[in-house]
């Protein structure tokens, strides 16, 4: 895995864990959680460009946003192809356990990417920018 600024290069699930870096209390999701939210493109190989350099040749990007609702505790998130086709809709409750809830993700991920690259792994490389700012 690699970091830069608000750039990451890791595996499916080492994105995960950082998007959800603050969403658990006590091993679950807690009510109004923070998550960081997310851009995100398939990346084959680690090279060793800047990953500034990786992000402006990158093609296909998605994102995974969180819809708010009025009040909600849940954590509602909405994911697409920014070219449309392949959204994905999943609402993962308050008080999920952890390893759950992340793997809800992850899923949630690799439904969206099948769309256009079949079946992939929580192992496969990504590219993704966590360019908004968290929404509680």
């Amino acid at each position: 895995m690699r970091k830069e600024g608000n750039l990451l290069f890791g595996t499916i699930d080492e994105i995960v864990q950082e998007a959800t870096k603050n969403c658990f209390i006590d091993g679950r999701l807690a009510a109004k959680t923070e998550f960081h939210q997310f851009d995100f493109t398939v990346e084959y190989e680690d090279r060793a460009d800047s990953l500034e350099t990786i992000k402006n040749n990158a093609a296909g990007w998605y994102g995974i946003i969180r819809i708010t609702e009025f009040d909600s505790e849940n954590l509602d998130l909405f994911g697409d192809y920014y070219g449309g086709e392949c959204g994905v809709y999943h609402r993962i409750f308050s008080g999920t356990p952890e390893k759950e809830c992340r793997k809800e993700l992850e899923n949630m991920l690799l439904e969206i990417l099948s769309v256009e690259y079949g079946n992939l792994s929580s192992k496969d490389i990504l590219l993704a920018e966590f360019n908004r700012k968290p929404l509680r």
